[in-house]
């Protein structure tokens, strides 16, 4: 009972890890731009999974519940040996495929903050064309810098939560250097929101493109 108890465990904590998998892919769609190499992994990734849900597993489970049936019998306990072996097999495969769901995920996770950053940049250029020409009101352009302010506190948010995944797995992402950009990036995008709130839009210009091209290179450096 135990055995197949312990089975069903792992049956199921596989198809919770497909089920995040596919959240996970889903989430990715409003961010169309995945990095080839990315694609190829996450498909990889599925055909794993795929393999091991398959019908050989589900019969796996069936001959331990006839064997359960029959345990009376003479040799049902070598037979259960047998079937321990099996699901070791199973469980040293799902660590496998654990280990690579999370650092997949990771890299997805790594790519749409880029995403992110990449889009934000574009917002960022745009209101410094605008302050530029000086066709909009100061007023508007303090409101559509704030927007951004805030669009790049939820990256923050999504930096300082690959920060601790990437504590967590050991992956070669330098996170202090993420930390000291992103303060740079804010501090500039700051200081433009404050410009405009003192009527100078062409301090708040430089700032603006100072704040553009330090998220481009974050970004690239990613």
């Amino acid at each position: 009972e135990d055995l197949l108890k312990a089975h069903k465990e792992l049956e199921k904590s596989l198809q919770e890890m497909k089920n995040d998998f596919s959240e996970n892919l889903k989430n990715q769609d409003q961010f169309k731009k995945v990095e080839p190499e990315l694609l190829e992994k996450e498909e990889k990734l599925e055909k794993m999974m795929e393999e091991i849900l398959s019908d050989e597993v589900k019969d796996f489970t069936k001959k331990i519940e006839d064997l359960m049936s029959q345990i009376q019998k003479k040799d049902a306990f070598e037979k259960l040996d047998e079937f321990k072996m099996s699901s070791q097999d199973l469980k040293m495969e799902l660590d496998k495929l654990e280990s690579l769901f999370k650092k997949l995920e990771f890299e997805a996770k790594v790519n749409e903050t880029v995403n992110k950053l990449e889009e934000l940049a574009k917002k960022q250029e745009e209101l410094n064309k605008e302050t530029k020409e000086g066709n909009k009101p100061i007023e508007e352009l303090k409101k559509e810098q704030e927007q951004l302010n805030k669009e790049f506190d939820k990256i923050k948010e999504d930096l300082k939560n690959l920060e601790e995944k990437n504590k967590e797995q050991g992956n070669p992402l330098d996170t202090e250097k993420n930390e000291e950009k992103a303060e740079e990036i804010q501090d500039k995008m700051e200081q433009s929101k404050e410009s405009l709130e003192k009527n100078d839009p062409s301090k708040a210009g430089k700032n603006q493109k100072s704040a553009a091209e330090k998220m481009k290179e974050m970004a690239s450096d990613m």
